[in-house]
């Protein structure tokens, strides 16, 4: 199982060893450019719901991926776990 960190709490651990240091700051910048990914219902999994088009749609956001053949394993919009169970009907 992975461990997880708030992004917030890793900030201000760079703020606070590093509070004025050129390489803190590009740390600090990329860790706030890093995606983030729900683990609010961490151990749930959502599905893609496919349309009569092809159109897949997130059962957790309802974010529409109009590109079948590049499904991913999180979605794009709120990084919620998915499992591909409707793969058939593409």
């Amino acid at each position: 199982m992975a461990d997880y960190i708030r992004r917030e709490d890793a900030l201000a651990v760079i703020r606070k060893y590093y509070p004025r240091s050129y390489a803190g700051t590009f740390v600090y910048r990329g860790i706030s450019d890093l995606p983030a990914v729900c683990v609010a219902g961490a151990g749930e999994v959502e599905t893609w719901i496919y349309d009569d088009y092809g159109y897949a749609r997130c059962s957790n956001c309802g974010w529409e991926w109009d590109v079948p053949e590049t499904i991913t394993p999180h979605c794009p919009n709120c990084g919620a776990h998915m499992e591909d169970s409707d793969a058939e009907a593409q």
